[in-house]
């Protein structure tokens, strides 16, 4: 069974970022989804706001921190790629 892990693992193995706006170049923005994607938490389904706390897991993915630190005391898989984090 997936259990997920107690604090002291994700703090161990995941790393903790402020995120920062992206600068706008004044050039067109077509980069598409996928990229969409990468600014926001997987887990809530809310974009990265300037400040936001977040944790990047082992497979570089990120969350905001308190989404994914609920997620992972559940299941200690990348919501994404499914990655273990404890590996």
């Amino acid at each position: 069974p997936d259990e997920g892990v107690g604090a002291e693992v994700v703090e161990a193995r995941t790393c903790e970022i402020t995120f920062k706006e992206a600068q706008s170049t004044g050039e067109d923005d077509s980069r598409g989804a996928a990229d969409d994607d990468s600014r926001k938490c997987m887990v809530c389904l809310e974009q990265f706001q300037a400040g936001d706390s977040l944790r990047i897991l082992p497979c570089l993915h990120r969350y905001h921190r308190d989404c994914v630190v609920r997620w992972l005391s559940e299941n200690r898989r990348c919501p994404i790629c499914k990655h273990d984090i404890t590996q």
